[in-house]
């Protein structure tokens, strides 16, 4: 299977949601954390888990949750350090 093909339009549309969310990540870089977590989730899929479309969209969109949350982190710990 050509995951390139199958997903290719899928990451862009995810990079391009949450491109300016997350400042510190390039496009190229997002683009990379996608594939890493659609390659991670293909490997990790089982037929028991239901379709492989809808096990690798729920992982990647956790992954983008996770970067959100320690974006916000870095954030909240840069603003502390400002008040020191």
């Amino acid at each position: 299977m050509n995951y390139r093909k199958e997903y290719g339009g899928f990451v862009n549309a995810v990079v391009k949601k949450h491109l300016r969310a997350l400042p510190e990540y390039t496009r190229e870089g997002l683009g990379m954390e996608c594939w890493a977590a659609i390659m991670s989730a293909i490997n990790r899929w089982d037929g028991s888990k239901g379709s492989l479309n809808a096990w690798v969209h729920m992982t990647v969109y956790g992954r983008m949750k996770d970067l959100r949350k320690k974006h916000a982190a870095m954030k909240r710990h840069r603003g502390f350090a400002k008040r020191l």
